[in-house]
């Protein structure tokens, strides 16, 4: 499944308190220039697009991830307005208006754990194979949590939260666990990620 993502933009005010902050990560974006098959004239037209970012955390550069590995952010993100999902094999089309994510933190183990709860209503714009409304919905999902570990294990590959899941516990409970144990990430952090599709609009599609 492909989808139309982007990075979260950051202020330099925001910037500038979230370096100081001992949890959590920011995401510097990285960009690259691409030859369209647009032309003008008789050359073809330079664009620019995100390629990835740079993680930010504790005061240092911890690493690179590419748009891919960062799809994850999408759902978790506040700002997230509208998404694209497409899946290629079942030639399916939905657009995603945004989503919506609650992150509960439990506080009775020794680092913090989470549960993460995404609401995601689509519209199906395209569905050239006929697949069934239910069948949809277990397709988004699973793409869903699926690009939600696939970054979150990317950040643990690089020791950074990227999906920003410390800052969480930092705010709800800051003395229940110390610096070091909020920082201490790991497979086993994410308790559940549970999924819930809802279908706005079915009308269009073919």
């Amino acid at each position: 499944m492909e989808n139309d993502s982007f990075i979260p933009t950051i202020t330099y005010q925001n910037l500038i308190q979230r370096y100081r902050q001992p949890v959590g990560s920011m995401l510097i974006p990285s960009i690259k220039v691409e030859e369209s098959q647009w032309q003008e004239g008789e050359k073809p037209k330079s664009i620019v697009k995100i390629s990835g970012g740079y993680l930010l955390a504790h005061k240092k550069i911890t690493g690179w991830l590419n748009i891919n590995e960062l799809e994850g952010i999408n759902w978790l993100d506040k700002d997230t307005t509208r998404l694209y999902l497409v899946y290629n094999e079942k030639k399916i089309g939905v657009k995603v208006k945004r989503p919506r994510v609650k992150i509960k933190v439990t506080g009775a183990e020794l680092t913090p754990h989470y549960r993460i709860s995404v609401k995601v209503p689509v519209t199906i714009q395209e569905n050239l194979k006929e697949i069934s409304q239910t069948e949809i919905k277990h397709i988004v999902a699973a793409q869903v949590q699926k690009q939600i570990k696939r970054t979150f294990q990317k950040g643990l590959d690089l020791h950074t939260d990227v999906l920003n899941l410390s800052e969480k516990a930092y705010r709800f409970d800051r003395y229940h666990w110390t610096i070091q144990e909020l920082n201490e990430l790991t497979s086993d952090s994410i308790d559940s990620i549970k999924v819930k599709v809802t279908l706005v609009n079915t009308s269009a599609y073919k």
